[in-house]
């Protein structure tokens, strides 16, 4: 079996709005290269990054790191069957622990996504 990148899919709310498309649109084109790179690099790794680029959130959840400057980027994704990682939302660290908002956030794309793709 050949080796393949996994297909990184952005979550799309039935609204049409893309949180993390949304998010990247908010800074700078040097800023969100360095953001993509990261999205890449846990593509070619199959959705499996050791700390510090990944942390295990909650559930099938995990959190993408991306340190820029004085930026703290983190985006909440799981990894689907299929190989596709799916990106189900976006914000920047401003405390220690993440907000359970952002995770309470996530996990309802992470079921909305389920409930339409099944």
């Amino acid at each position: 079996m050949l080796y393949s990148e996994y297909q990184v899919i952005y979550y799309v709310r039935s609204s049409g709005r893309c949180p993390v498309k949304e998010y990247l649109s908010l800074f700078h084109p040097e800023e969100t290269i360095e953001i993509r790179k990261t999205i890449h690099l846990l593509s070619k790794k199959e959705g499996r990054l050791l700390a510090p680029h990944a942390k295990h959130i909650f559930q099938k959840i995990w959190e993408l790191r991306v340190q820029y400057m004085n930026h703290r980027h983190r985006i909440l994704y799981f990894i689907a069957p299929n190989r596709k990682i799916v990106l189900l939302s976006a914000f920047l660290k401003k405390t220690t622990k993440t907000p359970r908002s952002e995770i309470k956030k996530a996990y309802k794309y992470y079921l909305d996504y389920l409930s339409v793709t099944i």
